[in-house]
């Protein structure tokens, strides 16, 4: 999805609005097709936010807003939540690169 009339820097932050809007409205209706095994809503959220721009980081600040909206984040929300997802899928914890500074972003796997 290309947002035109957004600035380029601000274009992750409303893509991961839109897809954390997307998932709660399937979570409403009761559609957990969003949801991955054994993963919790902000865990999935969170792999699904970072796997919609592989390669790219995105702030932890977006993140939060993304997952969390306007609540209350908790004091280690986005960390807490890739080591959760550490603990329940080590597969998907490996293609989560977090750097200080930048954020989190998504790893491609290398075509062999």
């Amino acid at each position: 999805m290309s947002l035109n009339f957004v600035a380029p820097r601000d274009q992750g932050y409303l893509e991961a609005q839109v897809a954390n809007l997307l998932g709660t409205l399937a979570m409403l209706r009761g559609d957990d097709r969003g949801l991955i095994p054994d993963l919790g809503r902000n865990q999935s959220a969170l792999v699904r936010l970072l796997q919609r721009r592989p390669g790219s980081f995105i702030a932890k600040h977006a993140l939060e807003d993304a997952i969390y909206g306007d609540g209350d984040v908790p004091i280690h929300g986005i960390p807490q939540t890739v080591h959760e997802i550490k603990k329940n899928r080590p597969d998907l914890w490996a293609r989560i690169e977090g750097q200080r500074d930048h954020g989190y972003r998504w790893i491609e796997e290398e075509s062999q």
